[in-house]
This record gives C-alpha cells, sequence and structure tokens, in this order.
C-alpha cells in the first residue's frame, strides 16, 4: 500500500505540474527496476473502471534485473498514459481485451513494449501522432502523447508506435540501462 500511495501522489504531482505551467517541470533522476516500476502501475491501473475484463499479460520475470536512471515522476506518467490509451483503445473489444506488456533488454538499453488488441491506427496518424492537437478522441486534447514524448526524451528515452500485424498497436519505450 505504501508502494501504491508513493506511485499515485507521485503521478499526481506530476499531472499537476503539468496543468498548472502548461509542462512539466523537471524531476531528479533516480535508479529504478523497470519490472518493480510497472508491477506497482499495472496494479494502479487494474482498480480503473476502464480495466473491467481486461487481460494483463505481463511478458517479463518479476524478478527481472534491469535498471534505469530516469526521473520516477516522468516515467510512471508516461507509462501510465500509454496504459490509459491502451484501455481506451481496447474498450470495443467484443473477443476480450488485453494488454501485453514486456520488459527486455537491447544491447545497452532497457526496451519496454505496451501493446494492446484494440483496432491500432490509421498509418496517417501514425506518421504524424506527435504533432500538437492531432487526436482522435472524442474529447481528446492532442498533447498526451506529445507529453509522454517528451517526458521520455528528456530522460534520454525513446519512443515509437507501430500497428501489430495480428491487429493492435505496439509502443516501444527504450531508455539506457543504468
Amino acid at each position: 500500500l505504501c508502494d501504491l500511495n508513493d506511485t499515485v501522489n507521485n503521478m499526481a504531482e506530476a499531472l499537476h505540474n503539468i496543468t498548472r505551467f502548461g509542462k512539466t517541470a523537471s524531476a531528479p533522476a533516480e535508479r529504478l527496476r523497470l519490472a518493480e516500476l510497472m508491477r506497482q502501475l499495472l496494479t494502479i491501473a487494474s482498480f480503473s473502471p476502464q480495466a473491467k475484463g481486461v487481460k494483463f499479460i505481463r511478458d517479463y520475470d518479476d524478478d527481472l534485473d534491469l535498471w534505469v536512471n530516469a526521473s520516477r515522476a516522468d516515467l510512471q506518467q508516461a507509462a501510465f498514459n500509454i496504459l490509459k490509451n491502451a484501455l481506451e483503445a481496447t474498450q470495443d473489444n467484443a473477443s476480450g481485451r488485453e494488454i501485453v506488456i514486456s520488459i527486455s533488454r537491447r544491447e545497452k538499453e532497457a526496451e519496454l513494449t505496451i501493446s494492446d488488441n484494440g483496432p491500432g491506427m490509421d498509418p496517417g496518424v501514425l506518421k504524424n501522432l506527435f504533432r500538437k492537437s492531432l487526436t482522435t478522441k472524442k474529447d481528446g486534447t492532442g498533447v498526451g502523447l506529445v507529453i509522454t514524448r517528451d517526458l521520455l526524451t528528456r530522460n534520454d528515452g525513446y519512443i515509437e508506435f507501430r500497428n501489430r500485424p495480428a491487429g493492435g498497436l505496439e509502443v516501444l519505450i527504450r531508455l539506457p540501462l543504468a
């Protein structure tokens, strides 16, 4: 419960900074075990009303020893934004809602992949994904993914979106290993 409380407080602070100033404030980097960070976020996400009926599949060992050096608040907010989008994308999937999270090492980087079995994205939207005010949501503002990219970039991270051949969307995040 303490871990969850800390995670929620960090995310609330990050969101407060975004809404108060229109951009995120810099947070100090720390050494983070990626599997533990994702375990905490998935626990929170699973309690969301939007997560009802969603099967979260963790395609990594809970004790995976991959560490990154990043701002906890930045990484939590970025990963949470991607999870939230995946939950929304699978909302109308009558064949069962699934979100797969994988963590792996690729040379000197940690890779975090979040995949869903939603409809995917139009190729034209994928090409222009980080343009401000581009949104595919009825009530969207078009800044969520721009903020997510900026949070990762300032932690030397990289983000890529691609449609899966079997359907759905895959979001790849790379961060340098600590």
